[in-house]
């Protein structure tokens, strides 16, 4: 045979995909794995697809098969895409990885929607919202005290559109921006980096649901975080001279509608635009190139920046734009201007510590003095994720920084910004827990869980490309267990459970008709006692956003008293009735009298409410059982002492997200 014969023959070799000895390609198997996996899935969850009453926690509900093969066709796409990134030369196993995920996904966002029909939208603000919602629809127009109104037109103009109920398509809003917030990411990282194979390593991460149940929530804030990476997207590309016209029309069109979705996330959007800048002005000439750092990181050079781009002026023109609208806007309404001024008094007189979540927690530890077992248990799945992106993405980062200190060229160029931006929020996030600065925990660290899987990608890029084969190995199979131990995190923290001290935020039919029936019917100066429900909230989603003015207005529940001891002792402290005087109106679901016994098992001493004192209130010679629909109880209360300690109003719900 002839030289180049056999020449054709190496390189047909070298052509064929990895596979076992016996030709059997590896990468076809377990997609075919990870197909069967899903699909078994989706059988289990058409067997019992639609709740039809409460529910603690969905991952009760469901089957553990279904959960079984959920999390292995989410590992196996993870485990595909990988083989792709740590190949030696192209392979097609990313795609059929990506197409795994991406089913994963979906199943995963979408499940709620599904699940409860038009209710899956939780008892909190989601209500409000919906109500603000309804408004456009039914007035065509904005409420005046509707101060964040982008995600209610939007919702609006596809209720219009599709001819779905707003109640439907505020279910499936949050599912869609999610969907919509994975693929800008990875548009956005394509932009970023020279070598498309970083990708490759960033979408086994930045697939999972790492915002936790913010991915099925239908509020201001978190639908304009989700469309950030997308204002990032056309942040590049007006600074590409192929792109520029429309590309900067784009970016302003945007960005001035993401002004109306949220204070917060607009001012966090403009800090997160500076600070992509502020490591090329601290790097000053580290770069070498003639720009001197004025570029902001980030392009087609082959070393992260851009061969023709702009002067950096026009990023921080884009910032003072956005500035001016945020704070002509905002403002403007009496209540921003008036949490602004609570947020420095606070500051300035408590330092924020004693309302802040450190001191809650402290707080009930040192009432309770539970088990060391049960705070470990709790705190995994209420920050477990997050401790785990934090850790991962100061150990990525630190690395980063060491390899592009020692050697400038072996990093991208938007490799020390992404550090700074997450070490930026991180300390935040971090400062957040101890002192209370209005904003939350959350809030800031969407932008931590937004940087690390980017971050963690560029990082595993750089090792692998920098490793010997056996060492690359080693991190390939580090990868690996690192982001199916992410995947398992986030998909059983991503819904609400007794572990996370939440119960689920589905409402079934005959909470929403008890709830109509409760501000139908009841007396209009007879105060409410409300377990498990929230009929303020109902009275907002009702009423099309309007507040609710009744007794008790202005907290975001009013709970019983302990025991529901209506007519017990105690030191008198608080008036309590209304003006009704002695009677209350007690309304008590199936998820009220569940919560204790699910939320705290073992701890039966510390129970403010035990299945045993709802039977008695109810059986008792002064309570009338006034409305039932199985599972929507309400009661009204005679004789009620007209001084009492044990009914105090809880505390108001944090601020609207």
């Amino acid at each position: 045979m002839s030289d180049a014969g056999r020449g054709r023959r190496r390189r047909g070799r070298r052509d064929r995909p990895p596979s076992t000895g016996d030709g059997v390609d590896v990468g076809s198997v377990l997609f075919v794995v990870g197909a069967v996996a899903l699909t078994s899935c989706v059988v289990l969850f058409a067997r019992d697809p639609v709740a039809t009453g409460y529910e603690r926690t969905v991952y009760e509900s469901l089957p553990v098969g279904y959960w079984v093969t959920l999390v292995t066709g989410l590992v196996v796409g993870q485990v595909l895409v990988l083989r792709s990134a740590f190949a030696d030369r192209p392979t097609t196993d990313w795609a059929k990885g990506a197409v795994l995920l991406g089913v994963a996904l979906c199943l995963l966002v979408f499940l709620p929607t599904l699940r409860f029909e038009q209710y899956a939208l939780g008892r909190a603000d989601s209500l409000t919202f919906v109500g603000m919602t309804r408004h456009i629809v039914e007035t065509g127009g904005v409420a005046a005290d509707n101060y964040y109104p982008a995600v209610h037109l939007l919702a609006a103009t596809l209720s219009y559109a599709t001819g779905l109920p707003v109640t439907r398509v505020a279910s499936f809003v949050p599912a869609f921006l999610s969907l919509f917030y994975v693929a800008t990411t990875l548009a956005l990282c394509a932009l970023l980096f020279e070598e498309r194979r970083v990708v490759l390593f960033v979408l086994p991460t930045i697939a999972l649901p790492l915002l936790a149940y913010e991915h099925l929530m239908f509020a201001p804030s978190v639908a304009g975080f989700l469309l950030t990476p997308f204002l990032l997207v056309a942040l590049y590309r007006a600074r590409d001279p192929a792109y520029h016209p429309w590309a900067t029309g784009l970016l302003l069109g945007a960005l001035c509608t993401l002004v109306f979705f949220h204070p917060l996330t607009t001012a966090f959007l403009l800090v997160l635009f500076a600070a992509l800048r502020l490591p090329d002005y601290l790097a000053g000439g580290v770069r070498g190139d003639e720009r001197g750092g004025r570029d902001l990181p980030g392009g087609r050079d082959g070393r992260g920046g851009h061969d023709h781009a702009p002067p950096g002026r026009p990023v921080w023109g884009f910032v003072a734009i956005g500035f001016v609208l945020f704070y002509t806007w905002y403002f403007s309404f009496a209540s921003i201007v008036g949490s602004t001024v609570s947020l420095l008094a606070r500051l300035v007189t408590t330092g924020g510590v004693a309302s802040s979540e450190y001191s809650t927690a402290s707080g009930v530890f040192g009432r309770t003095t539970p088990r060391l077992a049960d705070v470990l248990l709790t705190g995994v799945f209420t920050y477990g994720e997050l401790l785990l992106l934090l850790g991962l993405g100061g150990v990525s980062g630190a690395y980063l920084l060491v390899r592009w200190r020692r050697t400038p060229s072996a990093v991208p160029a938007v490799g020390p910004a992404l550090v700074g931006v997450f070490a930026l929020f991180a300390a935040l996030s971090v400062a957040s827990y101890f002192v209370d600065l209005t904003v939350g925990v959350n809030r800031l660290s969407r932008y931590v869980r937004l940087t690390v899987p980017v971050v963690l990608g560029l990082a595993l890029f750089v090792l692998a490309r920098d490793a010997a084969p056996e060492r690359r190995r080693l991190v390939h199979a580090v990868a690996i267990c690192v982001v199916a131990v992410l995947a398992f995190q986030s998909v059983f923290v991503l819904y609400a459970s007794p572990l996370s001290n939440s119960a689920s935020g589905g409402i079934p039919d005959g909470e929403v008709a008890g709830a109509q029936w409760v501000l139908d019917e009841r007396g209009e100066e007879t105060a409410i006692d409300e377990l498990g429900t929230k009929h303020q909230r109902f009275h907002e989603f009702f009423e099309r956003g309007e507040a609710y003015t009744g007794p008790g207005a202005g907290v975001e529940t009013r709970p019983p008293p302990p025991q529901f001891d209506y007519w017990g002792g105690g030191p008198p402290t608080e008036a309590v009735g209304g003006e009704g005087g002695d009677q209350r109106y007690l309304v008590l679901t199936d998820l009220g009298r569940a919560e204790y016994p699910s939320f705290y098992p073992g701890y039966e001493e510390e129970w403010t409410y035990a299945p045993e004192d709802a039977e008695r209130v109810a059986d008792a010679r002064e309570t009338a059982h006034v409305y039932d629909n199985g599972g929507f109880d309400v009661y009204l209360v005679d004789d009620v002492r007209p001084v009492t300690a044990l009914c105090q109003p809880s505390e108001p719900s944090e601020n609207r997200r």
